[in-house]
């Protein structure tokens, strides 16, 4: 069972990697802080994107702890998301949003302690134009996994008959 265990946590950590903002950042110095706001590599349309806020003092410095972080979205079409983002007791503070559409948005970001502001910005986010092509790339992925899953199933099923 933990050889089960061990397997499936193999074949379902790459895909919480793969949700990590490990890919793209925008990170700006105001005043003495520096915002860092991290996102997917190829953030598209239809697929969760993450995006992690960290504030610190210095690029690369200890992070800065807040309150709250208030996170707007816009779009050409108006308003996608508005809200808070609480500073945790552990990991990242951070959410994970679906674009309905390709195109250009609006990411703005302001921490704060309290009642207090302490750093306030805004980027453009290039989101991309979602196609069937490139959901189709993951389906041999999906498949084999699937497959090696079952395999291992049955495998332990008849492990177990025959004993």
């Amino acid at each position: 069972m933990i050889k089960f265990a061990v397997f499936l946590a193999a074949c379902i950590l790459p895909l919480g990697v793969l949700a990590h903002s490990d890919g793209l950042y925008y990170e700006e110095q105001v005043g003495s802080y520096f915002v860092d706001i991290g996102y997917n590599l190829e953030p598209t349309a239809g697929d969760p994107v993450r995006f992690d806020l960290l504030l610190s003092h210095e690029k690369g410095g200890e992070p800065v702890p807040f309150t709250q972080a208030w996170v707007r979205i816009t779009g050409e079409d108006g308003l996608l998301f508005a809200g808070p983002v609480a500073y945790g007791t552990f990991g990242r503070p951070g959410f994970s949003l679906v674009f309905p559409q390709g195109g250009t948005y609006t990411v703005s970001a302001r921490f704060e302690e309290g009642e207090k502001s302490l750093a306030e910005v805004a980027f453009p986010l290039l989101i991309l134009h979602e196609t069937k092509e490139r959901r189709k790339n993951f389906m041999p992925v999906y498949a084999f996994m699937t497959g090696a899953l079952l395999v291992y199933a049955a495998r332990l099923v008849y492990q177990r008959r025959n004993k």
